[in-house]
């Protein structure tokens, strides 16, 4: 039964992984509007960064 359950909890990370990523190319170009209308050159930067992360993430579940 412990095997099971971390399977499930696995696969929810991945999924949610999978979505957050998802969301970042679809809305990313409004996100670095918004963090330029508001001259926050930080929050650009680190939009940039996870960008960047996301696209290289091992995402296997185990």
């Amino acid at each position: 039964m412990d095997t099971t359950i971390n399977e499930n909890i696995a696969q929810a990370v991945y999924d949610r992984i999978a979505d957050t990523e998802r969301y970042l190319r679809r809305h990313g170009p409004a996100l670095c509007n918004l963090f330029d209308a508001f001259d926050a050159p930080s929050g650009f930067d680190a939009l940039c960064d996870l960008l960047a992360s996301s696209g290289t993430s091992n995402r296997t579940p185990k």
